[in-house]
């Protein structure tokens, strides 16, 4: 496999995922910064990488993939190193729930604290308050949901 380049911003929660897995693999990568609060996630070069416009995107080998579950995937198929899932059904099912908990509902509920707390300050923005209120009972369910599974991920472990 040829060095994969990932094309998406440093601070992403979701390009970090990525790096992270190619880490862990210990592979070379190649990081092309796509500053999505510049509107670059919008420009034709990325939307033609990336059809919806978000990161990241990996091109390796001359194909282009999006989708962190989708990267993360290929690699632990293609790169070698350890295995980043678990090897048994129902712990990788538990991985897969957890990730699918913090995707679906706790990102976009504490994604909007993030932006009115801190990116909206740094950019010179408004802070709207009542936004950060919004979704609260979406981030404390997603909290508790993620926090029961890994209690009893780590209770059937250290036995």
């Amino acid at each position: 496999m040829a060095q994969p380049v990932i094309h998406g911003p440093a601070y992403s929660t979701y390009t970090r995922t990525v790096r992270l897995a190619l880490e862990e693999k210990n592979a070379p990568y190649k990081l092309e910064e796509v500053d999505i609060l510049k509107g670059e996630g919008q420009q034709p070069a990325h939307l033609a990488r990336h059809p919806f416009g978000k990161v990241p995107a990996v091109t390796v080998d001359e194909s282009t993939m999006y989708e962190v579950s989708a990267i993360t995937h290929y690699i632990d198929d293609t790169v070698s190193g350890p295995k980043l899932q678990p090897a048994d059904a129902k712990a990788r099912a538990k991985m897969h729930q957890m990730i699918g908990i913090v995707d679906s509902y706790g990102y976009p509920s504490m994604i909007s604290v993030v932006f009115q707390r801190v990116v909206n300050p740094l950019l010179g923005a408004a802070v709207l308050s009542s936004r950060c209120a919004c979704r609260r009972s979406s981030r404390k369910a997603s909290c508790a949901a993620v926090g029961c599974t890994l209690f009893r991920v780590i209770s059937s472990n250290s036995d």
